[in-house]
Parts: structure tokens; sequence; C-alpha cells
């Protein structure tokens, strides 16, 4: 049996065998070919017009004269429609900021706070396409403190335990969805004090 036929059986093969060895310079070689083919493609230029600082212009590919050299009035150079790869990586990043930023959540209203016999109940309003909730409850109207608690739910209802009943608590929600492995928060929701 030889080790190619070892291999397509799933046994045990010597992968440095004269036949092996053999298919897998045919496969490196094509592979090669293959990534070093120039290909013409509409608007780009041929691999031979690139140097390597700078491309070349083709003659009639934007070219400018020299009568015509894209100034305004003021004698400055004006962009001629081209743009650096610079540019539209940046350009490219701004619209994913702003997509980013579109696809935040909205503000999540508290519907109703609760607090009996050392429980708070929370229940909030339910949005659209959110991940999780997130819900901080204080002692402190800046939510600083030992006493802050925070809490992430799928759902929108919350149940605070060990609550003082006495003492005046502060509530505030907001929800986040996961973009990119991140998590991308909505603005928070009004203060409420129960």
């Amino acid at each position: 049996m030889t080790e190619k036929e070892k291999m397509l059986a799933g046994e045990l093969y010597d992968c440095a065998g004269a036949e092996l060895m053999s298919i897998w310079y045919k496969g490196k070689n094509l592979a090669q070919k293959y990534n070093n083919l120039a290909y013409e493609v509409p608007g780009y230029p041929e691999v031979s017009d690139v140097t390597k600082d700078e491309e070349t212009i083709k003659p009639g590919d934007n070219e400018t004269t020299p009568g015509n050299d894209n100034r305004n009035d003021t004698g400055n150079l004006m962009n001629s429609g081209t743009s650096s790869n610079s540019e539209t990586v940046s350009n490219q990043n701004d619209e994913t900021k702003k997509k980013i930023t579109k696809n935040k959540p909205g503000k999540v209203k508290i519907k109703s706070v609760k607090k009996t016999k050392g429980k708070m109940k929370i229940t909030l309003k339910k949005l659209r396409g959110v991940y999780r909730y997130q819900i901080k409850v204080s002692t402190s109207k800046k939510f600083v403190g030992k006493n802050t608690l925070t809490k992430n739910l799928k759902g929108t209802k919350a149940v605070f335990k060990k609550i003082n009943v006495a003492k005046k608590y502060y509530v505030k929600a907001r929800a986040y969805k996961i973009v990119e492995k991140k998590r991308l928060y909505g603005r928070w929701s009004g203060v409420v004090s129960k």
C-alpha cells in the first residue's frame, strides 16, 4: 500500500514519502503561479504601471494638463475626484462609526419600581433589537459608593434583595447590544427615586 493510499484510507502514513512530496510541490507551485498573476481590473492600474512609492497614471485616466492643474481661484490645489488609500480608509472608518452610532439602543423607560419587605421589583419597557439591560440601584444620587448595585438581565424584570425599606433608593437603567464583540450601550434612563 502506498503512502497516498494510506493517507486516503485514514491510516498512519509518512508525509515525507516521495509520491506525497511531489504532489505537495506541484500544489505549492500552482498556488504561487496563481497568486503572481496580474489581473486587469477596470479603473485600477496594472502591476507594471505601479512604482514602489506612487502610482503612475496612464494617459486618459484623470490626467492633468499644464493648463488645467486643478487649482481654484486662490491658487490652491483642489481634489481631482481621486482619493488616496489613507483617505479611503478614514472615510470607511467614519462610515462604520456612523453605522455603529446609528445602531445604538434607544433610551430605556422604567415602567415601575416597587419596594416591599426587603425587596425592590423593577420593570422596564421592552426595546427591540436589544441584547440585554443593565440596571443600577443606589442610595446615592450619583450612583457611587458601596451601596450601589448593578445587574445585567435578559428580561425586563429585576428583583433586588436585602433592600432597606426605610431608605430612599435611586434607580436607572440602560440597554446594550453586542457589536463586533464589544458592548454598545444606549443612554441611561431618567433616574427614578423610591
